[in-house]
């Protein structure tokens, strides 16, 4: 007797599959989505941010360039151009969606549903294209490295937010905790030094040195630049690299609901 597969069970297997690759590549959608424009009430001090509780994702206090960086895991200066007001801290928007079937989703799957809402509700167009931009490599400093081998405490790090800024780091490479200044230094950073261990840091500097003076703000903190040398024993050179950006080729802002 001969055994194989009857064009009838290969018809059926054929569409199994079809339909499992239609179900991976089914673009993943919040059930319902509310955007508004953030109202401030002049007190401060809210959440600003994204937080996901059981099948609820929000977003406060964002603009549309913060939401583009968050949904597609950026830096700043990995995204580009958008139209006049894409650049500026106003308006900022609050997002209140929730994911279907009730379920909690996990950080990508929540990333994947801000990109489809992103180009539904806000139209955003975009495209990819290397260019050259100015950046550093972090180096050791002439006198040596100043770093502190970890504790062993779980890793993670918190940041004081404002004119000075201090940063409290544990159990991380040098290649995490210099990608978690890259906002201030809107560029890119390459870890030259060759020190592969793990360390805790500690490290306060002034982020904003011009708006620091105009604010006349009383500090002794240094830049981050002196900071890291006196502070860490480290040293960032400027330099050029090649990055891929996301050029954003329309926007627009949502209506309101």
């Amino acid at each position: 007797m001969r055994h194989g597969i009857t064009s009838t069970t290969f018809a059926a297997l054929l569409l199994s599959f079809t339909s499992l690759v239609a179900a991976q590549n089914e673009t993943l959608k919040f059930e319902v989505a509310s955007i508004k424009e953030h109202v401030f009430n002049g007190r401060g001090g809210g959440f600003v941010g994204t937080r996901i509780s059981g099948s609820l994702v929000t977003v406060s206090t964002s603009t549309l360039k913060r939401l583009i960086q968050n949904a597609y895991q950026l830096q700043p200066y990995e995204v580009a151009c958008g139209p006049a007001w894409f650049n500026d801290n106003l308006p900022t928007y609050d997002i209140t969606a929730r994911v279907p079937d009730g379920r909690t989703p996990t950080d990508d799957e929540a990333r994947q549903m801000l990109q489809a809402l992103l180009i539904d509700r806000f139209k955003v167009m975009f495209h990819r294209e290397t260019r050259e931009l100015n950046g550093y490599t972090l180096v050791i400093g002439k006198n040596g490295p100043k770093l502190k081998p970890t504790s062993g405490e779980r890793s993670g790090a918190r940041i004081s937010i404002g004119t000075v800024r201090r940063t409290e780091a544990t159990d991380m490479s040098l290649s995490q905790f210099i990608g978690g200044l890259r906002a201030d230094l809107n560029g890119p950073v390459v870890d030259q030094t060759g020190l592969d261990g793990r360390y805790d840091f500690q490290l306060e500097y002034i982020a904003d040195p011009l708006q620091a003076n105009a604010a006349n703000v009383n500090t002794t903190a240094p830049g981050l630049f002196t900071a890291l040398q006196e502070q860490h024993g480290l040293k960032l050179e400027p330099m050029k690299t090649q990055v891929e950006l996301l050029v954003i080729d329309h926007a627009e802002k949502p209506d309101a609901n």
